[in-house]
């Protein structure tokens, strides 16, 4: 495959991959926070409804609605983390993936990262989350002028992960165990 045709496969996977993410996240949101939503909608005219006829039992209503509400919650944070976490903004790239780890099967090791380039920073972060939720474990280190990523686990879809690599004008090695790759900064 020449150097051209490989761009342009990488560009289609880079699309492809960005719009099953859309897909996931519209999936994601249509039976998370929508579906609590409309069982809040309904839990509230219940209320409205008892209120009048039985207000003795609304307490119990309302302690459901309390819990859905919190939920719906949760699901809506776990979602802005998937789309682009504030701690990544706010912190950096490390801070931001040892939060992940706490909520997630893979593991990380930052070491001593600071901050790096914002565009550096989110694409080092969703591909080491994508690692991380296959239960495959990250190695992040800066070297000089670079960061030095290695990644281990098995059945990693590192086709994401090369292209994230090669679209921030890195290098990486893959084999069965994982993968090497520097990128520079």
């Amino acid at each position: 495959m020449s150097g051209a045709e490989e761009l342009q496969a990488s560009r289609l996977r880079l699309l492809t991959s960005a719009n099953q993410q859309r897909r996931t996240f519209e999936r994601t949101l249509h039976d998370g926070p929508q579906q609590h939503l409309v069982a809040l909608a309904v839990s509230v005219r219940l209320a409205r409804t008892m209120a009048k006829s039985n207000p003795d039992a609304v307490d119990e209503v309302l302690s459901q609605l309390g819990d859905e509400v919190q939920t719906t919650l949760e699901e809506l944070r776990e979602l802005a983390h998937r789309i682009y976490p504030p701690l990544l903004e706010d912190r950096g790239l490390a801070h931001a993936l040892l939060t992940a780890a706490d909520r997630l099967p893979g593991t990380v090791d930052v070491g001593d990262v600071e901050r790096l380039p914002s565009d550096v920073e989110a694409a080092l972060y969703f591909a080491s989350t994508d690692v991380m939720e296959q239960n495959g474990d990250v190695t992040l280190r800066r070297d000089g002028d670079g960061v030095h990523l290695t990644v281990k686990g098995a059945g990693l879809a590192t086709t994401s992960l090369v292209d994230t690599v090669t679209a921030l004008g890195g290098h990486i090695t893959v084999d069965p165990a994982g993968a090497e790759a520097v990128i520079p900064l």
